[in-house]
């Protein structure tokens, strides 16, 4: 009897873990998504500035949250949650002999690194071929992941020349188009190049966007009479006084510092006191020791000049030197109130730059509705398949059925239990290996029955005919699974993709079917004839 005690004391511990486990999954796929509709509707609700900055902090927390409950929780592939098909190509047009031969390695790598920053699960990034690389992600969107992904993310840090250099160089650059008398590239009424350019504040001249395309034609025209140890770069398109501009600069040519220096990149909001920046993100940037050092050194040597951050050929952020910077800090602003935008750009950072840009040669967006249609029709055979199963058993086998209804819920229990601690994708395949897995539990439960039929009719009683039907029914369960179970080892080592998920599925359901057909099942039967002093079993 209290060999028994302990059995069901064992029986229900694993219950309650079964549940603390499931429990962040519940979360991630039912608590969640309702905590962010309501948090859409709030943010369609925002009025004032405070509004907006707690619904940025409250999207925040979720944030956080869900990355939380993804390390806890089973996690759905993407032909069930949706997401994102990629095959890129490395563009090696640009690249040296030497620098070719491992660009897809190196790519793959960084690629790698961002996506495990970017928190999406159970991606699958590999090399295709020489020259190719296959991304999976579910649950992304495309725009986020091509711009995460297709991010050459260059960072530089270069001096701006000093206003009168600028001056002179746009002079030189107008003289050339009045000698030349290009009239077919300018189209201003005035006729001169500088007749483009304009003050954008106190501090900057800039273009507006609508002349930013021919205006940037004009400049790599007339790169050949610009001094050779600097270069025109933009800022991003912004707005200032209700006009669409972009910031122009005269930087240097050589980068005193690029993003190889950075050690660490951070996403946060904006705490200065610029009016254009209220309320949007930033970078943080952290230096390694070794260049902390060298920044220490440049910003000493140039205080009261201004030392652009370039991404990608477009400078971010052009702050004056006020001081000597030892601590090896900087920011990088990114003018957006998307905070998810500012941790893209600060994975970007952290992962460090494509050898050479990617191009996508194939792309297939598989829908959330895609992902959600499949769960709900899988969820709905499975439960009609239960649910006959379960009358099947009650009616052929009486109260016996039960038993054997119990032990088949127990079992596509901790089936989702398992899964959920392995941290297992569930996908298409391993549906239809928790569904096979409840078809070879019902065929165990029958053999136990059948079995304790026989010795019934031997004559048994039925307290040693539940046993003997057990213990020989066990033997065959045992046979039947375990040969199986082979089968799905082959599956997994040899199979790919979808085929390793089923055999990862229907491998755990059998080693369960197992402990509860032979193990969970016995005890309960033993329960309930100890219990309940039958001469006659209904079986």
């Amino acid at each position: 009897m209290k060999y028994g005690k302990l059995k069901f004391a064992a029986v229900v511990i694993l219950i309650g873990l079964g549940l603390y486990t499931l429990y962040p999954t519940y979360e991630l796929y039912v608590t969640l998504p309702r905590e962010k509709k309501e948090l859409m509707e709030l943010r369609s609700k925002a009025l004032t500035r405070d509004d907006s900055i707690r619904v940025d902090f409250r999207e925040n927390e979720l944030k956080e949250k869900e990355a939380r409950l993804h390390k806890r929780a089973l996690h759905l592939g993407l032909d069930l949650v949706g997401g994102m098909h990629l095959m890129l190509e490395i563009d090696k047009t640009k690249l040296t002999k030497e620098e070719a031969q491992d660009a897809v390695d190196r790519a793959l790598a960084v690629i790698q690194n961002r996506i495990d920053q970017f928190g999406v699960y159970e991606p699958i990034i590999q090399k295709v071929g020489s020259d190719r690389i296959l991304v999976q992600l579910p649950g992304v969107d495309r725009e986020r992941a091509v711009n995460l992904i297709g991010q050459v993310a260059l960072l530089e840090f270069r001096l701006v020349a000093e206003p009168e250099k600028t001056n002179e160089v746009l002079k030189i650059i107008d003289d050339y188009y009045r000698r030349v008398n290009k009239e077919d590239t300018i189209t201003k009424e005035e006729g001169t190049f500088l007749s483009y350019v304009i003050s954008v504040d106190r501090t900057d001249l800039g273009v507006e966007e609508v002349d930013f395309p021919i205006f940037s034609q004009l400049v790599i025209n007339a790169r050949d009479i610009i001094p050779p140890d600097y270069e025109i770069l933009f800022g991003p398109s912004e707005v200032v006084q209700n006009r669409r501009v972009r910031r122009l600069y005269l930087v240097k040519k050589e980068a005193e510092l690029t993003g190889a220096s950075i050690s660490d990149a951070n996403p946060a909001p904006y705490q200065g006191q610029d009016p254009n920046l209220v309320n949007t993100w930033i970078v943080n940037l952290k230096l390694s020791r070794k260049d902390a050092a060298k920044f220490a050194m440049i910003t000493g040597r140039n205080v009261g000049r201004r030392l652009a951050i370039v991404l990608d050929n477009v400078v971010r952020f052009a702050p004056v030197i006020k001081e000597r910077i030892p601590t090896g800090e900087a920011m990088i602003t990114t003018g957006d109130i998307n905070p998810e935008r500012a941790r893209d750009l600060a994975i970007v950072l952290r992962s460090g730059a494509l050898p050479a840009p990617v191009i996508i040669t194939e792309e297939r967006t598989v829908g959330p509705s895609l992902g959600k249609d499949s769960i709900d029709k899988g969820v709905r055979a499975g439960l009609i398949g239960a649910i006959v199963i379960f009358l099947f058993m009650i009616i052929y086998y009486s109260l016996s059925g039960i038993i054997a209804d119990i032990t088949l819920i127990l079992n596509i229990f901790f089936i989702i239990v398992v899964l959920a601690g392995l941290r297992a994708t569930l996908t298409l395949p391993g549906i239809a290996g928790i569904v096979l897995t409840i078809g070879m539990a019902v065929d165990a439960n029958i053999l136990i029955f059948e079995r304790i039929r026989e010795e019934l009719r031997a004559g048994k009683r039925v307290r040693t005919a539940v046993d003997s039907g057990f213990s020989r029914a066990a033997i065959t369960i045992l046979d039947a699974n375990i040969t199986t179970i082979i089968t799905t080892i082959a599956l997994y080592f040899f199979g790919t993709g979808p085929i390793r998920g089923f055999a990862v599925t229907l491998m755990v359901g059998l080693i369960i079917n197992i402990i509860t057909a032979v193990v969970i099942g016995r005890f309960i039967f033993q329960w309930a004839v100890s219990q309940f002093a039958h001469e006659r079993l209904r079986i």
